[in-house]
């Protein structure tokens, strides 16, 4: 079994996906605060959500976390998923990718799932320049 900070890792790289690719409807549908940011407890509780989607197995510590705490800013600080700067966290992954796909060139699978990556993302950015 993966140690917790792997799961903690995991977690917030699957929300930081799945934010990136629907971030055009999910910036539209929540709610806002004054400073026009999504409103941080209704984010979280999508981002609870989506991880217990893609980790079923979250169901029980979930659970358990939420007799202790049930406060869902808390339980996504506790899993170690990033809901503050979320578009500048996108952005320095993104960084990070661009300079390991340049470090590792002779790798064709990397290169080629990092250009069909790159695709989808262009695909996204333009359906959402076009709305």
């Amino acid at each position: 079994m993966m140690d917790f900070e792997e799961v903690k890792k995991k977690l917030n790289d699957q929300w930081l996906d799945y934010y990136e690719i629907n971030q055009s409807w999910i910036k539209k549908t929540l709610p806002k605060n004054q400073n026009g940011y999504p409103e941080q407890k209704q984010l979280c509780y999508l981002v609870l959500g989506i991880v217990s989607a893609f980790e079923p197995k979250l169901k029980d510590p979930l659970t358990y976390f939420t007799e202790l705490n049930s406060d869902p800013e808390a339980l996504v600080k506790v899993l170690g998923i990033e809901t503050l700067a979320i578009d500048h966290k996108i952005q320095e992954r993104k960084q990070k990718i661009a300079s390991s796909t340049k470090r590792i060139q002779g790798d064709s699978k990397y290169a080629e799932a990092s250009k069909h990556l790159d695709e989808i993302r262009q695909s996204i950015n333009e359906e959402e320049n076009s709305s």
